[in-house]
């Protein structure tokens, strides 16, 4: 999703908002996403708690989003889940780590 430039965090989250109101399904993941960030900015660490969740019932797994979902956690006083999204953030990296020299293998020689 290609999102406009904003001037502020208001325009940003109304903008947001719309798109989870009215757009497809891959740009209400990005939308938030970025909602959530405008959250934490903001000290609404429940709020993006609850969007960040929302992204990972939709089946968004990346090590990014759980790290992210952490310190939402951790900001909201919930250290256990903190530390279980932490943990599930850090076995994704280092799979992520692990699978990337054998797609090198796997590429072609340069002539």
């Amino acid at each position: 999703m290609q999102a406009p430039t904003f001037h502020n965090d208001d325009d940003a989250a109304r903008y947001y908002l719309s798109v989870l109101r009215d757009g497809a399904d891959a740009d209400k993941i990005v939308a938030r996403e970025r909602l959530a960030a405008v959250f934490e900015r903001r000290g609404m660490f429940a709020e993006a708690v609850e969007l960040y969740e929302r992204n990972v019932r939709t089946g968004v797994h990346t090590a990014d989003l759980l790290a992210r979902l952490s310190d939402a956690y951790r900001q909201i006083g919930d250290n256990g889940s903190a530390d279980a999204a932490l943990a599930e953030a850090r076995r994704l990296h280092a799979a992520q780590a692990a699978a990337a020299p054998r797609r090198c293998r796997d590429m072609p020689s340069a002539p």
